[in-house]
């Protein structure tokens, strides 16, 4: 993955670089509260794009990756936990999803519980208490 752009203006916003290419952001250097929200919104290129959110993360890639990545694909929602790198999947899969022009996603941790909403419905949700800290990505 490449990183991000980030958008001028308020609010602070990511996108590709160019349609159709992966991307990613860790928003690093703030000290962030450990209830928060990775959000986006979503103009998927082709239909085999997929999102991956994350709250509580590290800035570690790799077998340094630690934090919750709420994983969305060919119409399936995962929620993960990622420890040294190494992901673990909690709950069942969620099926028959579906992406459109701008849908937006998000994945908040509150407390213990983590949340996945399409387009404020929920589709996802579970309680975790691995990590209590750490990056919106």
């Amino acid at each position: 993955f490449s990183e991000c752009q980030v958008v001028a203006g308020t609010p602070n916003v990511t996108e590709p670089n160019a349609v159709g290419t992966a991307c990613g952001q860790i928003w690093t250097g703030s000290t962030w509260p450990a209830d928060q929200t990775s959000e986006v919104s979503f103009n998927p290129a082709t239909t085999a794009a997929y999102l991956a959110l994350f709250v509580r993360g590290t800035t570690g890639t790799g077998s340094t990756l630690d934090g919750y990545e709420a994983y969305i694909n060919n119409g399936t929602a995962k929620l993960y936990v990622i420890t040294n790198g190494s992901s673990t999947q909690l709950g069942s899969t969620k099926t028959g999803l579906t992406f459109a022009s701008g849908d937006v996603w998000s994945f908040s941790c509150l407390g213990p519980s983590l949340v996945v909403y399409q387009n404020s419905a929920l589709v996802l949700s579970w309680v975790d208490t691995t990590y209590n800290a750490g990056s919106p990505a």
